[in-house]
């Protein structure tokens, strides 16, 4: 697979594609998500992709449906591990994975349906689900369209959490050796899932909670390539930990970045923007 992509090149063979499902990050890490530590482990390797980058010109898409595969709900036609005989917690069950394909490396795809919930409690073969004509006033609506809003405007309007891992060595190859566009944050709490995209002045945070109940952890914002400003972190600089998906914002001195409380909803999630700026997100 990895010959495909636009900027390989080998001998007689070239490649030409920009983008290509992940189709190995949808099977490993994403259909029945087991919502505990090693899954998300797992899920970060695999949204790292173990350390293979397709090239500057070229990117991974990442998807939780398609029209080949099943809602989330179902593996054609069991339910899956997002599954709950409540709607509302089937749902809110799916949020915290689309948080995380809409901040993470790679191009996010919404399938249509998707953003209201629709094949939730529709049983049969998958074509019902994923192919059937869709109620836009379905049930999750309410729930799921907010967030899915709000996590495509955060995605579009923040170049940190849509930025592609670039040459910055310049040496002619994209490898380990160029600076991060991705970095996991180490949480004390198991269920808490927290990286960082590293954009000078305006870095992008996203923490999310995989379990059905409030949780809270300490992040340190300032390990070694976290976030990145211009002549570093200074102590006694302040800096804007601007909540994207909240809508809130706190000063904070560099000195108190290696301890940051964030606290979240069952199934929550928290989107920020470490800045030098007071920064908001715009929904129209």
């Amino acid at each position: 697979t990895e010959t495909i992509y636009a900027d390989f090149s080998s001998i007689d063979v070239r490649g030409g594609v920009d983008a290509s499902y992940d189709f190995k990050l949808y099977g490993s890490s994403i259909v029945n998500f087991g919502f505990n530590q090693s899954e998300i482990t797992q899920l970060h390797t695999d949204l790292y992709n173990s350390g293979y980058y397709p090239g500057e010109n070229a990117l991974f898409m990442r998807f939780m449906e398609s029209q080949d595969e099943d809602r989330i709900y179902y593996t054609n036609p069991s339910p899956s591990t997002y599954y709950s005989s409540s709607p509302t917690i089937a749902f809110q069950r799916t949020m915290p994975m689309a948080s995380v394909i809409f901040t993470a490396p790679g191009i996010p795809m919404l399938w249509n349906g998707q953003e209201v919930g629709w094949g939730y409690g529709i049983s049969g073969d998958k074509i019902a689900r994923n192919r059937s004509v869709i109620n836009w006033d379905f049930q999750g609506k309410t729930l799921l369209t907010p967030h899915y809003q709000k996590i495509a405007s955060i995605r579009g309007q923040f170049p940190a959490f849509s930025q592609h891992k670039r040459d910055t060595n310049h040496d002619g190859l994209v490898t380990s050796g160029d600076s991060s566009d991705f970095i996991r944050l180490t949480s004390a709490n198991s269920f808490i899932y927290a990286f960082s995209r590293p954009y000078e002045n305006q870095n992008g945070i996203t923490l999310v909670n995989f379990s059905n109940s409030a949780q809270s952890t300490y992040i340190n914002l300032a390990e070694q390539g976290a976030c990145v400003f211009t002549g570093g972190i200074g102590p006694a600089g302040t800096y804007y930990l601007n909540d994207l998906y909240g809508g809130s914002r706190t000063e904070i001195l560099g000195d108190d970045l290696d301890s940051v409380l964030i606290s979240l909803e069952p199934y929550g999630s928290a989107i920020y923007t470490l800045s030098l700026t007071p920064d908001s997100v715009i929904i129209e």
